[in-house]
């Protein structure tokens, strides 16, 4: 008995990949759960039907798994199930790299998944921990606003809006959101530190963004009297250059 299709899928999702054998989806339905076992001439399968509550699913029939080859490396398990799998590992320690996230999968599956799917699994973990780039891009300009109401403060946004006038020009299709370009923020505080209590030296770093739209994160910094960095200001350009 499972509470719901989700788990149900769950379960056998983890059945199947701890057994190493590929599955066979026969019908996926909103009251029927139908899959076998994709390895000729094997009739194992699992039959589940939703139960009179609505939401209730029951495996009818249930059959010994037969014995089957075991792959090394099957195709079905995607990124989402991976993710899904070691998302409670990533919440611990959010810096796993690609190759400690494989770790675990083999230990507890004996399952070699491919890199570039795993990248994509923490990909969609690092989503569900940190948010969306795109969600946090069109938080901004709210930001700001919060920013500036700071007496002191300095704070600015600049968009592109060629975007906007090339699409207007060329169709009657209107692009709501412009595209962003350049942010810029200095706080007060920040600022009467330095006077008070820095060196009069001011240096400039940057370092190149990896999120999914690039730029670059520009710092101004200074020393305070234990040789420490003390910030002064930063700004998201596009790329590093005489412009910017």
């Amino acid at each position: 008995m499972f509470v719901n299709k989700k788990r149900l899928l769950k379960v056998v999702w983890e059945f199947y990949v701890q057994e190493l054998f590929n599955l066979m989806m026969i019908k996926n339905a909103r009251y029927r759960y139908i899959a076998k076992c994709a390895h000729p001439g094997r009739s194992w399968r699992v039959h589940s039907l939703m139960l009179p509550d609505g939401r209730t699913f029951q495996i009818l029939q249930p059959q010994h798994i037969e014995t089957c080859a075991r792959l090394q490396e099957t195709p079905m398990p995607s990124s989402y199930w991976i993710a899904e799998t070691l998302e409670a590992d990533m919440r611990v320690d959010p810096k796993k790299r690609v190759r400690d996230m494989q770790k675990p999968m083999m230990k507890r599956f004996g399952l070699i998944r491919k890199y570039h799917i795993v990248i994509r699994a923490r990909e969609l973990i690092m989503e569900k921990i940190e948010g969306k780039h795109d969600v946090s891009y069109d938080k901004l300009s709210d930001y700001i606003e919060i920013t500036i109401t700071n007496p002191g403060n300095h704070a600015y946004i600049n968009w592109d809006n060629t975007l906007l006038e090339d699409v207007a020009c060329s169709s009657d299709v209107a692009i709501s959101k412009p595209k962003f370009k350049i942010l810029f923020i200095s706080c007060k505080g920040c600022i009467d530190g330095f006077l008070k209590g820095c060196r009069l030296l001011i240096g400039l770093d940057g370092c190149h963004l990896k999120g999914s739209f690039g730029g670059v994160l520009v710092t101004i910094v200074s020393l305070d009297v234990e040789n420490h960095c003390f910030p002064l200001a930063f700004r998201v350009v596009e790329s590093q250059n005489n412009e910017s």
